[in-house]
């Protein structure tokens, strides 16, 4: 009969789950990162930098912008598979993605921001593209 036993519902070891409230199931999480989750996560990192950049340069939040990232191959390749979303995150109305190295941005009278990026310093360029009326 149903009070001469209890169960109890015990993750395996080594597994990520945990039962939930009711003891009636078990939520199994999949912890592999993907090719495709790490680029996500580098595109995310970069708008994190973008938004930290534009707030330095003291644009207003609705301002769109011209931006320029000299980025590494790896990072070059995650905003790329990323672009739209990196884009729109950021307000870029022009996003030019060059080799790292390069003291000045390829674009005139762009604000140069220091950044970091998976432990590298990258140059974040940037200038608003078009004016804002308040």
């Amino acid at each position: 009969e149903a009070r001469e036993f209890s169960l109890t519902l015990a993750p395996r070891e080594g597994i990520a789950c945990q039962a939930l409230p009711g003891n009636d199931a078990i939520v199994v999480l999949d912890l592999a990162l993907t090719p495709e989750l790490v680029e996500e996560g580098m595109a995310r990192d970069v708008v994190r930098a973008v938004q930290q950049a534009r707030k330095e340069a003291g644009l207003h939040v609705a301002d769109r912008i011209h931006l320029e990232l000299p980025l590494p191959e790896d990072w070059r390749r995650a905003v790329e598979n990323f672009r739209e979303y990196v884009s729109e995150q950021t307000l870029a109305t022009e996003l030019i993605l060059t080799p790292p190295g390069s003291r000045e941005p390829a674009t005139p009278d762009l604000r140069v921001h220091p950044a970091q990026l998976g432990g590298q310093e990258v140059r974040i360029g940037l200038r608003p593209s078009e004016p804002h009326h308040p």
